[in-house]
This record gives C-alpha cells, sequence and structure tokens, in this order.
C-alpha cells in the first residue's frame, strides 16, 4: 500500500509534467497555423530567397575557446554555449550550414555570436519582417535543399532561387506581434515545467529515501 501511495505521487507530478510539454508543442503548432491562416490561401506576390536576403558564415569558434560569458552563442541549432564577445549586436536570422541540423532556421537575441555551422541573413529589402521570413523559411524546409554528397551541407547559392512569398508588410508585423505573444506564453509554460521538473526530481529524492 505504501508503495502504491508513492507510486500515485509520482504519476501524478509526472502527469503535470507531461501536460506541460504538450501545451508546448501546441503552442509550435499553433505558430504554423496562424502562418498558414494569414499568408497559405491568399495571393501574394513571390521572390526568389537570393532576391530578399544575402548570406555569409559566421565566425569559427570550437567550445573550447568559449568564454562562457552572457553573450549566447548560436550554432546551427540554436544557442550551443556561451562567450564574452558580441559578433552581431542585433537580432540576425540563421540557417544550419552543415550536419544534422543542416537548413535548420533561428532568430537570435540581440547582442549574440554565430559560428561558422550557420549562415546568417543580411536583408536586401526594407519590407520584409524577420519574424515573417524566419517562419516562411521553416515552411520552406530548407534542408531539401541540402548537398548531400557527404555531410549534409547547404549554401547561400544552393537556396538562392527558392521561392518566398511577401505579403504586405504591415501583415507581416502583424503576424510578428502574434508569434511575440505566443512566444511570451511558451516561456511562462517553460518555466513553470522547470518548477515541475525540479518538484518530480525532489519527490523522487523522498521517496528512495523513504521521506514521502
Amino acid at each position: 500500500e505504501e508503495q502504491r501511495r508513492i507510486a500515485a505521487l509520482l504519476d501524478h507530478a509526472d502527469a503535470l509534467r507531461a501536460k506541460r510539454r504538450q501545451v508546448l508543442a501546441h503552442l509550435d503548432v499553433l505558430t504554423q497555423s496562424i502562418f498558414n491562416f494569414m499568408f497559405g490561401s491568399r495571393e501574394f506576390k513571390s521572390l526568389p530567397l537570393g532576391a530578399v536576403a544575402s548570406w555569409s558564415s559566421g565566425k569559427f569558434l570550437p567550445a573550447k575557446s568559449q568564454a562562457g560569458g552572457s553573450v549566447p552563442v548560436y550554432g546551427g541549432n540554436g544557442v550551443n554555449g556561451f562567450h564574452d564577445e558580441i559578433m552581431f549586436g542585433e537580432k540576425r536570422l540563421i540557417v544550419g550550414r552543415v550536419g544534422a541540423n543542416c537548413g535548420a532556421v533561428h532568430l537570435t537575441q540581440p547582442g549574440c555570436w554565430v559560428t561558422d555551422n550557420a549562415l546568417v541573413a543580411s536583408l536586401k529589402r526594407e519590407d520584409v519582417d524577420l519574424e515573417f521570413l524566419k517562419q516562411a523559411l521553416i515552411q520552406a524546409n530548407l534542408n531539401q535543399y541540402a548537398n548531400v554528397s557527404g555531410q549534409p551541407s547547404i549554401s547561400g547559392g544552393r537556396i538562392g532561387d527558392v521561392q518566398i512569398t511577401v505579403p504586405p508588410l504591415e501583415l507581416q508585423r502583424a503576424f510578428a506581434a502574434r508569434v511575440v505573444e505566443l512566444s511570451d506564453q511558451k516561456r511562462r509554460v517553460a518555466a513553470v515545467l522547470g518548477i515541475d521538473n525540479e518538484l518530480f526530481a525532489s519527490l523522487q529524492s523522498r521517496a528512495f529515501k523513504g521521506e514521502l
């Protein structure tokens, strides 16, 4: 009976964690759904990606050389460390350049470093919002354009002909505002999930010590 009581407590705590993770997954899908609703069923002008942005590689910075400061270091799959030097002061759109994360799309924080595992976009037009472009590139599934001979890789030249829908800037900004709202919700849910994880670990520890 005591084992069952403890197991029920742990099951309940774990179920709470599962629900938080489910909410996070739904919020990710909701971003895609809003994009499709706003832009998928209407006719807007289309441009090749090469006319929207130019691309350059980040700078080599191995893990052993990262100073561990407050500057996030981005690679092909998002933040992979911290440094004490800023490479870009403003937000930058990046795309995974090599390996398993080839084609992954991220929008950095202001004040960051980007390694040579990612391509960095420089916008050529003033009528394109970065948050909109990020989702447009996610929808485009850039990984399908990777060079697969040897290690998968991607370049600005290989994705330059990919067609990108460019709706009016006010609509792009309206979408970006909704993404910011969803991101705030995701941060709040993720913070609570962190507390849930700590609670579950504490309950497990106390259970094995006979303190529950």
